[in-house]
C-alpha cells in the first residue's frame, strides 16, 4: 500500500518506530532538525531517503509534519523548496497517525504550538486531525481553535464541522469522546459539533446527540431540532432510554423550550409522552397548546379538538383497552379459532396508537396454518407500521403459499417505504442495519 507517492509510509513507520535512536553525542537543535528534514524530503535520491531520516531520531517528527502540512522544506539558503510531490491520499491518511505513534497527536499538537499565530497552518492542521484522528482527538480539535481565542471565525467553526465529521465517519460510536470535546467547548463551537454528528442519519447519531442533551442548555433547542429532524427518517419505535430523556423537556417552564420537547415527542412517536400532551392542551401559550393538539392528533391518528375533557376521557379509554382487552385479543390472534383471530385482527388494526407493542402480538399469527388468516395478519402488520415486524415478515416470503408471499412483501413496502425485492435475505439485512442499536445513550 503506497500512502505518499515516493513510499513515505515507510518512512514514517520507521520514524515512529526509531524510539530515540540517535546515535552518542548527536544532539540537535530544533532548527537544525528543520533544514535536516528539509533537506534529505528535498535530495533526489529517493530510495535512501528513509534511512537517512531514520538517522536523525523521533525528534524529527515534528518537522517532518510541518513539511507535510506545508508542502514546503525549509533550506538553510533561506528558502522553501516547494514539494509539488506530497499529496495525502485521504483515503489512506489514517496510517500517517499509526505510523508516527501520536499519542494522542501530540506532534501535530507540538507543532502547532511552534507556529502559534499563524491561522492559515492552524486551519491546515486541524484539516490534517480530522483525516488522520481517531475519537480520543476530538477535545483536541476544540483546542485547536479555542486556544487564548476569544472570538471564533465562522470559517473555522466550519473547519471543526468538517474535521469532526470525517473522524465520526470513520468511528461512528465515539459516544463519550463526542461528550467529553462538547462539554469542554466554548458556546461558539456548540453549533458546528451539534450539526457535525447530525450530519449523518443514523440509530449512533441519534444516541450521540441525545448524550448532549443537558451539556449546555443554551444549545438544547438546537440539538432536539436535530432530533426531531431524525426522528422523522428513523425506524421506529425508538428506544425507551432516548425517549425517557427527551421526555423530560415537556416539564420545562420555558415555552420555547416545550415546544422543541413537543415537537421531539411527536417525530419520535412517545405514547408515553400522551398524558403530558394532554395536560399542555391548556398551556397558557396558545403556541404551546395549539402545537401539543397537533402532536396528539398526530401520534394518535385522531382528530379531536383541543377540549383537554375529551382527550383524557380518551386516554382512560385507551389505556383500559390496552391493559384488559389487548391481551385476550392478541391471544385469539395466536391461538383462537379462525372467526375469532380474524376479529381479533379487525380491532387491532383500529388501534394504531400501539402498533409497536402490538405488532409483535399480531406477528404471532403469521405461524397460524390458515393461509387466509396469515394474509389477513401481513395486512395489519403493514397497516400498524412498525418495524418489529419486519423480521417476521421477511420469514413469509418463503411461504408456500404464493398468496402470503404477496401479502409479506406488500407489508414489507408498506412499513419501510422501501423497495428490496423477494430476496429474503436483502430484507434481511435492511432489518439489520435499522433495528441495531446501542445499549444507553452517553451522558
Amino acid at each position: 500500500m503506497r500512502l505518499f507517492p515516493l513510499r513515505l509510509s515507510g518512512l514514517l513507520s520507521a520514524l515512529a518506530g526509531a524510539a530515540f535512536a540517535q546515535a552518542p553525542g548527536t544532539e540537535r537543535v530544533p532548527d537544525s532538525l528543520d533544514f535536516a528534514v528539509g533537506h534529505e524530503l528535498s535530495t533526489p535520491e529517493a530510495d535512501t531517503r528513509s534511512e537517512r531520516l531514520v538517522r536523525l531520531g523521533p525528534e524529527a517528527i515534528p518537522a517532518l509534519f510541518e513539511a507535510l502540512v506545508t508542502r514546503r522544506a525549509p533550506h538553510r539558503e533561506g528558502h522553501d523548496a516547494p514539494l509539488e510531490w506530497l499529496e495525502l491520499d485521504p483515503s489512506q491518511a489514517s496510517e500517517v497517525r499509526h505510523a508516527l505513534g501520536m499519542e494522542p497527536a501530540q506532534p501535530l499538537l507540538d507543532f502547532l504550538r511552534r507556529v502559534d499565530g499563524d491561522e492559515a497552518r492552524r486551519l491546515t492542521v486541524l484539516g490534517l486531525l480530522g483525516k488522520v484522528g481517531e475519537p480520543r482527538d476530538l477535545p483536541h480539535l476544540v483546542w485547536l481553535l479555542d486556544e487564548g481565542q476569544t472570538r471564533i471565525a465562522r470559517a473555522r467553526r466550519d473547519d471543526l464541522q468538517e474535521a469532526f465529521e470525517s473522524i465520526l465517519e470513520r468511528h461512528a460510536a465515539a459516544r463519550e469522546e463526542v461528550l467529553r470535546a462538547y462539554r469542554s467547548a466554548p458556546d461558539a463551537l456548540l453549533a458546528g459539533i451539534i450539526w457535525a454528528v447530525s450530519g449523518e442519519t443514523s440509530e449512533q447519531r441519534l444516541w450521540i446527540l441525545t448524550g448532549l442533551l443537558g451539556g449546555n442548555p443554551e444549545a438544547d433547542p438546537l440539538i432536539l431540532a436535530e432530533l426531531a429532524r431524525m426522528g422523522r427518517r428513523l425506524p421506529h419505535p425508538m428506544a425507551e432510554a432516548v425517549l425517557s430523556v427527551t421526555r423530560d423537556y415537556l416539564q420545562s417552564g420555558e415555552p420555547e423550550m416545550l415546544l422543541s420537547g413537543i415537537e421531539v415527542a411527536d417525530s419520535l412517536e412517545d405514547v408515553e409522552a400522551l398524558p403530558i400532551l394532554i395536560d399542555l392542551l391548556g398551556h397558557s401559550s396558545r403556541a404551546v397548546s395549539e402545537r401539543a393538539l397537533a402532536a396528539l392528533r398526530s401520534t394518535t391518528n385522531l382528530g379531536y379538538s383541543g377540549d383537554p375533557r375529551r382527550w383524557q376521557e380518551w386516554q382512560r379509554k385507551a389505556e383500559e383497552w390496552r391493559r384488559g382487552t389487548a391481551p385476550k385479543l392478541l391471544e385469539n390472534v395466536a391461538n383462537g379459532v379462525p372467526g375469532r383471530a380474524a376479529n381479533a385482527l379487525m380491532e387491532i388494526s383500529k388501534w394504531r396508537v400501539f402498533r409497536h407493542e402490538l405488532a409483535d402480538g399480531v406477528a404471532d399469527g403469521l405461524e397460524r396454518e390458515e393461509t387466509e388468516l396469515v394474509v389477513l395478519a401481513c395486512s395489519v402488520l403493514g397497516h400498524l407500521g412498525s418495524w418489529r415486524a419486519v423480521p417476521a415478515l421477511t420469514e413469509r416470503l418463503k411461504d408456500p403459499a404464493p398468496a402470503v408471499q404477496r401479502a409479506a412483501l406488500l407489508a414489507l413496502r408498506s412499513i419501510t417505504r422501501v423497495d428490496a425485492g423477494s430476496d429474503p435475505a436483502a430484507w434481511r439485512r435492511l432489518a439489520k442495519g435499522a433495528l441495531q442499536s446501542p445499549t444507553s445513550p452517553a451522558r
